[in-house]
């Protein structure tokens, strides 16, 4: 299979770079190739564009549709990071809203990080400490990587803080 797909990738960068077999020299390109362009997506997705893409592949390859998906390629993903936006129906799903014990404890840990008078790069759980609030934020942890994804944590006054420390508090609570 690994032979195929080399020798299938091998044989599109001949036709489009016009590499010799004899003397592996590039030559001249053509003028009637098109030149490769990336394709026109954004990162807020536009249905029409999508819409629009979609018609073209279908008119220059009409056997698209009948494509089938590579081999061990699976027909339908389960798990719970395959979601719906219907699925979240409360916000209480994925906030956390944190309390004022726990805002002392950021409030803490950001005061310990700076007494240490190491670089940003050093943040880690051990530099910015949050013993009770550490192991809620390794549940949340789970939950954006085994779960739904997503989270958003509350509360956190972002406007009582320097722009360095917002950064030294983002880092430091993400190390958990």
């Amino acid at each position: 299979m690994a032979a195929v797909a080399v020798q299938h990738v091998t044989d599109i960068l001949k036709s489009h770079l016009h590499i010799s077999n004899s003397d592996h020299v590039l030559d001249t390109p053509r003028n009637d190739a098109k030149a490769p362009q990336q394709p026109d997506i954004e990162y807020h997705p536009d249905e029409a564009k999508w819409k629009a893409r979609t018609a073209r592949r279908l008119a220059e390859d009409p056997s698209l549709l009948k494509a089938s998906l590579p081999d061990g390629w699976p027909t339908k993903l389960e798990s719970p990071l395959v979601w719906q936006g219907s699925d979240w129906k409360d916000e209480k799903q994925w906030t956390y809203d944190l309390n004022d014990v726990q805002l002392k404890e950021i409030d803490d840990a950001l005061k310990h990080f700076r007494g240490l008078n190491k670089p940003l790069g050093h943040i880690s759980t051990s530099t910015f400490p949050l013993p009770t609030l550490g192991p809620i934020l390794a549940d949340l942890s789970r939950e954006l990587h085994t779960g739904r994804g997503f989270f958003v944590l509350r509360t956190i006054p972002v406007e009582s803080y320097t722009r360095e420390e917002n950064a030294i508090i983002y880092a430091g609570v993400s190390s958990h």
